[in-house]
């Protein structure tokens, strides 16, 4: 991706828990295929990415790689 994610930082430059979490979800949420919703599940999974230290840009190509497999997956049934 040639985009910046954006993301508040502590002072040490890493992103901030609630940050970082927001910013998963926002990923996940504007995604194509969403319907926008973000249930609990997503929540915690977003918390456990942040704990074990996973990049913003890592989970946003995690998205795509999974959109691009879904729209090829609708594109073989048709």
């Amino acid at each position: 991706s040639t985009g910046r994610l954006c993301v508040l930082r502590k002072a040490d430059g890493r992103p901030g828990r609630e940050g970082y979490v927001n910013t998963v979800l926002a990923l996940y949420r504007t995604a194509p295929g969403t319907h926008g919703h973000v249930r609990k599940a997503d929540l915690r999974l977003a918390r456990e990415l942040y704990d074990r230290g996973v990049a913003l840009q890592i989970v946003a190509d995690a998205i795509a790689v999974a959109l691009c497999r879904t729209l090829a997956l609708l594109r073989g049934r048709n």
